[in-house]
């Protein structure tokens, strides 16, 4: 029942009680009849020689249809009103103590029991309003009390999801980058596989897992599996006609038994396969074990991009020499490839980055690079150049987003109003945004290029 029929209903409820306050229970009447035959009784009893208290100090018969007029309204007391004028023509009739009428004692009484319906009738008004706004306010606190405890039962579900997976894709990619250090180019497969399976475990909540070294032979028909390169605990080894393997490396997806059609695998929960430029499969990652909840598509994406990460960073890509040809010389290579590795991880994932180009042609042009430089968050990585023969500062910025940049910028624009009292056009800063999303961003630095030597 809505708000609309609650106050409809209350409305016929009031209405019926002004007319007839609970006629329509038959003990109401009995009540009420028995009580004024009560009063009745107990004047014949008490002065017999005047019953009806006409001639005493004060009119104690009328207590009960005052006490009925408060307590059913004025329809039942106007009852007991009129058996009071049957008693007294009873008198009139049978006895001598009365010989006329008292109109005056019972215009009195009546008067009486008139006001004390009406103050009847207005409490019970207002008491009909405060139960329908309470029945209102009941219905208001069971839905909140409901939503409460769905939204409690989503925060327990999340609360959940974020303790099995402590980490997000900044931290682990932070992490990745650490490890590129120690990277040993020297050995002959998948370089710091261990370190890369111990970074799975902490985000991705891997339990059992091995790295193979693979190859495609036979012109792609047959796939050939290397000792592991390193193993998370104790995981049966990966069997080369798995048929969650065949189909991972027929599809070049990562695979699942969610997935997968076929009723037999051999004992594998997930296998990626590792493609490095132009895709020549170098690896192939075999989940045993891990958590049932942990199997979503947030988790599954981030292993995509941290595998595809780790794949770039230990295998030396052709895109990272198309990159350098567009981009200002003396290049950073250490630039050039965590671009290239953007790029890749957004054509691979649809996880995109931002390209932040500041270009300086203002008095203080020599020093604001400079400046800004310490000003570096976490994942982003500065490079300071020139670009078209003015001092630049190319801001790359992994996995973020047009509001993360336009935030950067506001953060940027209070810190030279802090420190220059200046704003972006009086220090003459040019920004030009970049989304990173495929190769097509190289082209738009080249354009970008091209269109200052035209100005």
């Amino acid at each position: 029942m809505n708000k609309t029929e609650i106050i409809a209903n209350n409305q016929r409820i009031a209405w019926k009680r002004i007319i007839a306050p609970d006629t329509a229970k038959s003990t109401a009447i009995l009540e009420s009849i028995a009580l004024s035959l009560i009063a009745i009784a107990m004047g014949w009893l008490f002065s017999p020689e005047d019953p009806l208290f006409i001639s005493a100090a004060f009119p104690w018969l009328w207590f009960a249809p005052l006490l009925i007029a408060l307590r059913y309204g004025v329809f039942l007391s106007l009852i007991s009103g009129a058996l009071f004028a049957a008693d007294a023509l009873f008198i009139m009739a049978y006895t001598t103590t009365l010989t006329t009428f008292p109109l005056s004692y019972f215009l009195g009484g009546l008067l009486l029991t008139l006001i004390a319906g009406e103050f009847s009738a207005v409490w019970q008004e207002r008491i009909l309003h405060k139960e329908e706004a309470n029945l209102y306010l009941e219905e208001r606190l069971t839905r909140l009390t409901r939503r409460h405890l769905l939204l409690k039962l989503s925060h327990d579900r999340l609360e959940e999801e974020m303790l099995s997976r402590p980490g997000s894709l900044r931290s682990a990619v932070h992490d990745l980058r650490i490890q590129q250090a120690s990277l040993n180019y020297r050995e002959p497969h998948l370089p710091a596989a261990k370190q890369l399976l111990g970074i799975l475990s902490q985000y991705c909540s891997i339990e059992e897992a091995a790295i193979y070294p693979a190859q495609v032979i036979e012109n792609g028909e047959k796939i050939r599996l290397g000792i592991p390169a390193a193993m998370l605990g104790k995981p049966p080894l990966l069997a080369e006609d798995d048929l969650l393997l065949q189909h991972a490396i027929r599809h070049q997806v990562l695979a699942h038994i969610g997935q997968q059609k076929h009723e037999h695998y051999n004992a594998q929960l997930l296998i990626a396969p590792l493609y490095a430029s132009g895709n020549e499969l170098v690896g192939v990652l075999a989940v045993r074990s891990m958590p049932f909840f942990a199997l979503n598509e947030e988790t599954l994406q981030l292993l995509q991009v941290i595998l595809s990460y780790y794949t770039d960073m230990a295998t030396h890509t052709e895109a990272t020499s198309l990159i350098v040809e567009y981009l200002p010389k003396p290049v950073d290579y250490h630039f050039a490839e965590e671009l290239g590795r953007l790029i890749r991880i957004a054509e691979k994932t649809t996880i995109s980055s931002e390209l932040l180009i500041l270009c300086f042609t203002g008095e203080k042009a020599d020093i604001l690079p400079e400046q800004i430089l310490k000003l570096k968050r976490g994942l982003d990585m500065m490079w300071e150049t020139e670009f078209q023969g003015v001092p630049a500062l190319f801001v790359l910025m992994p996995f973020g987003t047009h509001s993360g940049v336009t935030g950067f910028i506001m953060r940027l624009e209070g810190w030279l109003t802090e420190r220059h009292q200046a704003t972006f056009d009086q220090l003459k800063i040019d920004a030009h945004r970049i989304h990173v999303a495929n190769m097509h961003c190289i082209k738009q630095i080249e354009a970008l290029s091209l269109a200052n030597n035209g100005h």
